[in-house]
């Protein structure tokens, strides 16, 4: 029979002890980035929606015009926010080009931008007008 001296004992569990912390604590650092990740995503993907909305409702705005009253220009409007409850507001600018594409018929083109960090994002939807 084999006997252990006490001392070695009590190093091997104080050793198992920090190895454990260790790797709970990796772990967790590792879990609180993905959920940082997960809310700049988030926020990204909530203002690309909002973009694309805003979007297609002023293509849709302008096509329903009559035909001579298409034109272009340009707009900003503020939305505003909550993030992990904390207020924000984003601007998203709003770029309406119209270009004659023959005589009875316009190409209406509706660019979305705005800034998103250190980037500016940006959508765009077009379409057709035509004098019927």
């Amino acid at each position: 029979m084999v006997r252990r001296a006490r001392g070695n004992r009590g190093l091997s569990f104080l050793l198992e002890v920090i190895l454990g912390l260790g790797i709970f604590s990796i772990s967790l650092l590792v879990a609180l980035g993905v959920m940082s990740t997960s809310g700049r995503a988030t926020a990204t993907a909530r203002n690309h929606s909002a973009a694309l909305n805003l979007a297609k409702g002023t293509l849709d705005s302008e096509l329903s015009k009559t035909y001579p009253s298409i034109g272009g220009g340009s707009d900003s409007i503020v939305i505003l926010g909550q993030r992990s409850g904390i207020a924000s507001s984003t601007e998203f600018t709003i770029s309406i080009v119209v270009t004659p594409d023959g005589a009875e018929k316009k190409h209406v083109r509706v660019t979305v931008s705005w800034p998103d960090g250190r980037t500016a994002r940006r959508v765009s939807v077009e379409g057709y007008a035509t004098d019927t």
